[in-house]
C-alpha cells in the first residue's frame, strides 16, 4: 500500500524541488548568511537598481548548502526576471540578454511550471552560450534536461532523443564536478540513472542526494516516492522513512510515507496513531488518499487474530479463518475489521463447503451476518456481504434491499459487489418480483374465487329463505306477482348475472392452470427421462375442453317431429288461443316428442342465443292420452306463462352456465380419472356448479309459482291441479317403464312398433290402476331440496290453495284429437326413441 503514494507525490515534489538546487559562485569569497539575505530583502527590495547586489548574493549561494536562506529570496528573483522576459516574448533583451546569471534565473523560473521545461532548457542554453565554463550554467542545463526527460518518459524504454538528452546532462554534470568539486550532484545523477532504468544504482544515488540536502524536505520526499514505487524497498520500511521524518517532522509527504511504511511493516496501531497525530495537517490525508486513510484507520483493528485470519482466508482456509475472526471479535466487539472479514469468510466458507446439510449452514451464515449488521448498521461493506448471503439463499429481493442500504450509506457497489454481482442481484430480484406479483395475483384469484363461492352459497341460502316454499298468493285484481317478489326477482337476476360473469372470467385461469399442471408433469417426466404422451394429450384435452364447454351452449337439436300448422290445424288453434289468453306471442316452432313432458324454451344464434330468438314448445305425446283438451290448455297456459315472464330467456343463459360447468367437469373426469380427487380446478367447478345451481334453483322455483298462477287465472284452479296431477303421474310411469322396455326389446333383437300404445295397455291393467293412487301419494310426499328447480307437487298445490276457482267451460275430448294421424305420429316417434336408446346404450348388441 506504501507504493500507492508514489503516483500522487512525484509531480508535486518534482515542482517543489525546482528552486532548491543550490547554486554556484566560482568567484565567491564567502556565502552570505541567512540573516544577511533577509536584511537585504528588507533594506534593498529587488529592482533594476538593486539587481547587482541581489545577483551577487545569488551567485555566492549557488553551490553553498546549509545556509538556510529564505525561499522568498529565490521566488522574488524568479518573478523579477520572469516578468522582464514576459514583456519580450519569454526572452531577455538588451543588457539582460548578455547576463548569463539572468538566463540561469529565467531557466529556474520556467522550471517552476511543468509546461515550461522546454523554455527552461532554451534559457539554460543561452546561459551556456554566454559562459561555457560556468559550473552554474552547466548544472542548470543538466537539471533542465533531466527534468524534461522525466516529464516525457512514459516507459522504461527511452526514445533516441531522450537518450541523447540524458547523455548531454550526464556530461554536463561531470564538467560541474570538475569545475566545482564541492557541488552535491548525487540527486541529479540518481534521476538520470532512474530514467535509464538502473533503479538499484539510482536509488543509492537518490538516497545520498536526499542526505546531501537535509535542508530541503522535497529531496527526501521525492526519494521516498520513487523508493515506494520501485519494489526495491525492504522491510522494515519505517526505518528508512523514520530517518527523514526525524529531519522533517512537519512535511506532509514524508509523514504520509512514514504512516504507510508503518502499515507495511504491520505496525498497524503505530500507523493509526501517526495518522491521528498528523491530522492537523490536511495535506497528509490528501497525500494518502481516502482508501489509504481507511486502511490505516481500520489497521487499528488488525490484531494478531485478525492478521492470522486474513492469512488463512488468502490461502482458502475459510473455516479456520472464521474461527480467528470470531476470536478477535469476541475479544473486542468494536473491532469492525474483524466483523467485516468474518462476514466475508462466512459466505466464502459456504461456497466451498461440502457438508451434507448446506441449507443449515447457509441459514447459520445468514443469521450470523445479520447479527453483525445489527452491531454495525452503518457499515456498507457488511450490508453488501449480507446481500451476498441472501442471494445464495435465493432471497433475492431482500438481497437487493441490502445493496440499496449499502448504497444509501455511501458504499460504492461497483467496488464492493462488483458490476457483475450487482447486476445479478438486481436481475434476480426483478425476476422474483415478477414471480411474487404473479403468485399474489394467483392468490388473489384464489381468495376471490373462494370468497365468491362462499358468498354464492350464502346468497343462495338467503335468497332461498326469502323465496318462500309456500308464497302468499296475490289474488287482488288478478295480480300475479307482488312487489316484494318483483324485487326479489331483480336481486336474483343481479346475483346470477354476477355469477355468470365471474364464471367466464375464471375460464382462462382454469384453462391456463390445467395447461400449467400438464406442462409441469411433462417436465418432471423429462427430468426422469420418462415420456408419456398420454398425459400431455389428456392435459391439453382438458384445457381445451374447459374453453370449448364454456363458449359452446346447449344444443338446439330436438328429438321429435316438427309439427306444422297446415298438418295439425286443431293443435295450432289451441296454441293460439292459449297465447292470446295469456297476452303473449304464440310459439314459433312446435315439436311432438317421444317423452311425457310439455315444456317451452327459447333458441337463437350467437352468444347465449341472444340473436334471432325463436320460441319453441315441445309436447310429449305420451301424456296427451291422459289429458282432455281443457287439461291440455291449463298445462299450456303454465308453459306460456314462462313466455310471459321471459323465463325462457333467462333459463337459456342459466342453462348454458350449468351445462358448461357440467361439461367441463365431464371433460376433466375423462382426462384425469381418479387424479381429479387432487385437482383443485375440478373441485372449484364442482363447488361452483353447486352454488350456481342453488341460486338458479331458487330463481327457477319462483318462476314456476308465477307460471302456475298464470295458468290458474286463465283456466281455473281445479282444472290446472287436475291436469298437473295427471302429468306428474304419467311422467313417473312413462319415464320409469318405456325406456327399459325399449332396451329390453333391443336386447332380444326386437323393436317396438308403437311403444305408446304398449304403454297405454300397461297403464290400463287393473293392478297398475290401483297402484297409480299410491304413486301419486308418494310423489305428493316428496321432500323439498335446496337444489330443486321445481317446487314439489304438494308445495305447488298449497301455494294455489287460496286462489278462487274460476274454471272455464270444460272440453272433455282427449288432447290426442288435436293431432292429425296420431297413430302414425306415435310410430314415428317410437322409431326415433328406439334409435336414440340404441345409440346411447353401450350394452346394445349390433343389429
Amino acid at each position: 500500500m506504501w507504493r500507492k503514494l508514489c503516483s500522487k507525490s512525484l509531480i508535486l515534489y518534482w515542482l517543489l524541488a525546482s528552486w532548491t538546487v543550490p547554486l554556484n559562485a566560482q568567484e565567491q569569497s564567502s556565502a552570505p548568511t541567512a540573516q544577511a539575505v533577509t536584511q537585504l530583502m528588507h533594506d534593498q527590495p529587488l529592482s533594476e537598481a538593486t539587481w547587482p547586489i541581489w545577483r551577487d548574493y545569488y551567485v555566492r549561494l549557488f553551490f553553498v548548502y546549509d545556509v538556510g536562506e529564505p525561499i522568498e529570496f529565490y521566488e522574488q528573483l524568479h518573478s523579477f526576471i520572469g516578468g522582464i522576459a514576459a514583456q519580450n516574448s519569454d526572452a531577455l533583451h538588451g543588457k539582460w540578454a548578455a547576463d548569463s546569471v539572468a538566463w540561469i534565473i529565467l531557466s529556474k523560473h520556467f522550471e517552476g511550471s511543468a509546461s515550461g521545461l522546454e523554455l527552461a532548457v532554451a534559457a539554460s542554453r543561452q546561459a551556456m552560450a554566454l559562459d561555457k565554463n560556468s559550473a552554474m550554467s552547466c548544472e542548470t542545463l543538466a537539471g533542465s534536461l533531466i527534468r524534461l526527460v522525466g516529464q516525457r518518459v512514459k516507459t522504461t524504454q527511452l526514445l533516441q532523443d531522450q537518450q541523447l538528452q540524458l547523455d548531454e546532462a550526464e556530461e554536463l554534470l561531470q564538467r560541474v564536478d570538475h569545475l566545482c568539486p564541492e557541488s552535491r550532484l548525487s540527486f541529479y545523477k540518481g534521476l538520470a540513472k532512474w530514467y535509464r532504468g538502473d533503479r538499484v544504482t539510482a536509488l543509492k544515488l537518490l538516497h545520498q542526494g536526499a542526505l546531501d540536502h537535509l535542508d530541503h524536505s522535497s529531496y527526501a520526499a521525492f526519494y521516498l516516492s520513487l523508493l515506494a514505487s520501485s519494489d526495491l524497498a525492504t522491510k522494515p520500511y519505517a526505518e528508512t522513512t523514520g530517518i527523514f521524518l526525524k529531519q522533517f517532522p512537519n512535511d506532509p509527504g514524508i509523514q504520509a510515507h512514514h504512516i504507510m511504511a508503518l502499515y507495511g511493516d504491520e505496525r498497524f496501531s503505530e500507523a493509526y496513531e501517526s495518522l491521528q497525530e498528523s491530522r492537523q495537517n490536511k495535506l497528509v490525508e490528501q497525500f494518502l488518499g481516502p482508501k489509504s486513510v481507511e486502511a490505516v484507520e481500520e489497521g487499528r483493528w488488525i490484531t494478531r487474530y485478525v492478521l492470522e485470519g486474513i492469512k488463512l482466508a488468502k490461502n482458502g482456509s475459510h473455516e479456520k479463518a472464521c474461527e480467528e475472526f470470531r476470536e478477535a471479535y469476541s475479544r473486542d466487539s468494536e473491532n469492525i475489521l474483524a466483523a467485516k472479514h468474518l462476514a466475508c469468510s462466512l459466505v466464502l466458507r459456504y461456497d466451498q463447503d461440502r457438508s451434507p446439510d448446506p441449507k443449515k449452514l447457509l441459514d447459520e451464515t445468514i443469521a450470523e451476518c445479520a447479527g453483525l449488521i445489527q452491531r454495525f448498521p452503518d457499515e456498507p461493506e457488511l450490508h453488501v456481504t449480507y446481500s451476498g448471503a441472501l442471494f445464495r439463499a435465493r432471497r433475492n429481493i431482500e438481497a437487493e434491499e441490502e445493496l440499496d442500504r449499502a448504497k444509501a450509506l455511501g458504499g460504492n457497489l461497483s467496488e464492493l459487489a462488483g458490476p457483475l454481482g450487482e447486476s445479478q442481484v438486481h436481475q434476480a430480484a426483478e425476476h422474483d418480483r415478477k414471480v411474487r406479483k404473479l403468485a399474489r395475483g394467483l392468490l388473489g384469484v384464489l381468495i376471490a374465487g373462494i370468497s365468491w363461492l362462499s358468498l354464492m352459497f350464502l346468497l343462495g341460502v338467503v335468497l332461498a329463505l326469502c323465496t318462500s316454499r309456500l308464497p302468499n298468493t296475490p289474488i287482488s285484481a288478478g295480480m300475479v306477482q307482488t312487489s316484494g317478489e318483483a324485487w326479489l326477482e331483480r336481486l336474483y337476476l343481479v346475483v346470477l348475472g354476477i355469477s355468470l360473469v365471474f364464471f367466464y372470467v375464471s375460464v382462462p385461469f382454469i384453462a391456463l392452470g390445467l395447461f400449467a399442471i400438464t406442462v409441469l408433469l411433462f417436465g418432471i417426466m423429462l427430468l426422469f427421462r420418462f415420456v408419456h404422451i398420454g398425459i400431455l394429450f389428456r392435459g391439453l384435452f382438458a384445457a381445451w375442453g374447459v374453453i370449448r364447454s364454456a363458449f359452446i351452449g346447449p344444443s338446439n337439436d330436438c328429438l321429435g317431429i316438427d309439427a306444422k300448422r297446415e298438418q295439425h290445424p286443431e293443435l295450432f288453434k289451441v296454441l293460439d288461443e292459449v297465447a292470446d289468453r295469456l297476452d303473449t306471442s304464440p310459439a314459433d316452432e312446435v315439436y311432438l316428442t317421444p317423452s311425457s313432458l310439455i315444456g317451452v324454451r327459447e333458441q337463437g344464434k350467437g352468444p347465449f342465443g341472444l340473436f334471432r330468438r325463436r320460441r319453441v314448445i315441445e309436447i310429449g305425446v305420451s301424456t296427451l292420452p291422459q289429458l282432455t283438451i281443457s287439461d291440455f290448455k291449463s298445462i299450456l297456459a303454465h308453459e306460456f306463462g314462462h313466455f310471459s315472464h321471459q323465463d325462457t330467456f333467462f333459463a337459456r343463459i342459466i342453462s348454458q352456465v350449468t351445462a358448461s360447468l357440467s361439461s367441463s367437469m365431464a371433460v376433466m373426469s375423462a382426462a384425469g380419472g381418479e387424479a381429479n380427487f387432487v385437482n383443485p380446478f375440478y373441485w372449484f367447478y364442482w363447488l361452483y356448479l353447486r352454488a350456481y345451481m342453488m341460486l338458479a334453483s331458487g330463481f327457477s322455483r319462483s318462476r314456476e309459482f308465477l307460471a302456475d298462477r298464470r295458468a290458474v287465472l286463465a283456466y281455473g284452479k281445479s282444472g290446472f291441479i287436475a291436469a298437473l296431477s295427471k302429468v306428474v303421474v304419467n311422467t313417473a310411469l312413462f319415464e320409469g317403464s318405456a325406456i327399459k322396455n325399449i332396451q329390453g326389446a333391443l336386447g332380444t333383437g326386437q323393436r317396438f312398433v308403437n311403444v305408446f300404445a304398449t304403454f297405454r295397455e300397461y297403464r290400463s291393467q287393473p293392478e297398475l290402476v290401483a297402484s297409480q293412487k299410491q304413486l301419486f301419494e308418494i310423489i305428493s310426499a316428496t321432500k323439498p331440496s335446496w337444489f330443486d328447480s321445481h317446487p314439489t307437487y304438494s308445495e305447488r298445490f298449497a301455494a294455489l290453495r287460496e286462489f278462487p276457482d274460476s274454471r272455464t267451460q270444460v272440453e272433455t275430448l282427449l288432447a290426442t284429437t288435436l293431432i292429425a294421424d296420431i297413430t302414425q305420429i306415435e310410430e314415428r316417434l317410437t322409431e326415433l326413441l328406439t334409435n336414440y336408446v340404441y345409440t346411447v346404450s353401450s350394452d346394445s348388441p349390433a343389429m
